[in-house]
């Protein structure tokens, strides 16, 4: 979502934060989701400000785990593909617990 704003309409409707494992994700995925809802334009400097301003930056590891966030993904063209990917893990996962 990162790498082209224009997918990020159709992933936060194949997935929501909570999707997401780790809490660092969830919050990034939230602070997204929030900048996009306000017509905001979603790059790693207004992330990180949103982040900062939601007193959450070191919750999810820093600037630093931020930047290395854009450096790991791949190119946005496969956006909706991997967002599918994380929704059926989190599916996975709730049926894994709910059997425990």
């Amino acid at each position: 979502m990162l790498r082209d704003n224009v997918v990020i309409g159709d992933v936060l409707q194949i997935l929501r934060p909570d999707n997401f494992y780790l809490d660092a994700h969830q919050k990034i995925c939230q602070a997204v989701t929030s900048l996009y809802d306000q017509g905001h334009p979603v790059d790693l400097v207004v992330l990180a400000e949103e982040l900062k301003t939601r007193k959450q930056i070191e919750d999810i590891g820093g600037y630093g785990y931020l930047g290395q966030t854009m450096g790991r993904r791949p190119t946005a063209a496969n956006a909706e593909y991997y967002a599918r990917i994380v929704r059926d893990k989190a599916i996975i996962r709730h049926l894994i617990s709910f059997q425990q």
